[in-house]
């Protein structure tokens, strides 16, 4: 089986969950990154492993160009409708 299905089948399984409940507890981390990075408008960014899209969320309202990619297609669904 490869990666990208072993992943889809782990975190796609519940992903409203992991967006809604879980992903909020790394907001505090995002947050760190992004003051320690300086990311302000102009700043162009690649989340891989992007999962439901929080971060790619916290530094597009910052006014960065952001991509995010990850492996669980579900959970794509909720980063793109977030950013």
């Amino acid at each position: 089986m490869k990666t990208a299905n072993i992943q889809n089948q782990l975190w796609g399984a519940r992903p409203e969950d992991w967006a809604e409940v879980q992903e909020g507890k790394s907001a505090p981390l995002y947050e760190a990154v992004l003051r320690k990075a300086a990311v302000n408008a102009g700043a162009t960014l690649l989340d891989i492993g992007c999962g439901s899209g929080m971060f790619c969320q916290m530094a597009a309202k910052l006014g960065a160009q952001i991509s995010g990619l990850d492996a669980t297609g579900p959970l794509l669904t909720i980063a793109r409708e977030r950013v």
